[in-house]
């Protein structure tokens, strides 16, 4: 082991001069240091990684539950719950978002909702009228027929209207 000691020593070049202090530590010295140091700097770099691993939990936290409520929310609305919306946490950009998906899950509900009252109102007069009313699809297959058209062609209730031909219909496809 060495001993400790400072020097110090100047000079000069072209007219500018200079100062530098060095200084030597003692092997003992430097063990004490090295205690202290490691006796300090442990605890503080545990309390700091640990700072550090709470603070990013709870930036992913922050970040995750605003997406989570959007997924949530969507996953409701694809399982046939339309009254689902998101919660909206913030007014950043994913709250502008949460809110424009809110917007537009307030409008496809509205839309389905009317859609179905325009439904039934539909199959009420299909149903009532004492006409003969039937639907075919684009080759003339008849696909729905109401009671009326049933009785006139002679279609029992559970039997199936698909396979009565439709004249009129076979002229027109072979033009």
């Amino acid at each position: 082991g060495g001993r400790g000691g400072v020097w110090a020593g100047g000079g000069g070049v072209g007219g500018r001069g200079w100062w530098g202090v060095m200084g030597g530590v003692g092997e003992g010295e430097r063990r004490v240091g090295l205690r202290e140091y490691v006796r300090w700097f442990v605890p503080f770099g545990a309390v700091l990684l640990f700072g550090g691993v709470i603070v990013g939990w709870l930036v992913a936290w922050s970040c995750s539950r605003r997406v989570v409520s959007l997924a949530h929310a969507a996953r409701r609305i694809h399982d046939g719950d339309l009254s689902a919306r998101a919660v909206v946490y913030t007014s950043d950009e994913m709250g502008q978002f949460g809110r424009l998906f809110n917007s537009m899950a307030a409008k496809l509900e509205n839309s389905i909702s009317r859609l179905r009252s325009s439904e039934a109102k539909y199959r009420r007069i299909f149903q009532n009228s004492r006409d003969c009313l039937f639907v075919t699809d684009r080759y003339c297959v008849i696909i729905d027929i109401n009671d009326a058209g049933r009785e006139l062609l002679g279609i029992a209730v559970g039997e199936s209207p698909e396979q009565l031909p439709l004249s009129c219909c076979e002229s027109s496809m072979d033009a």
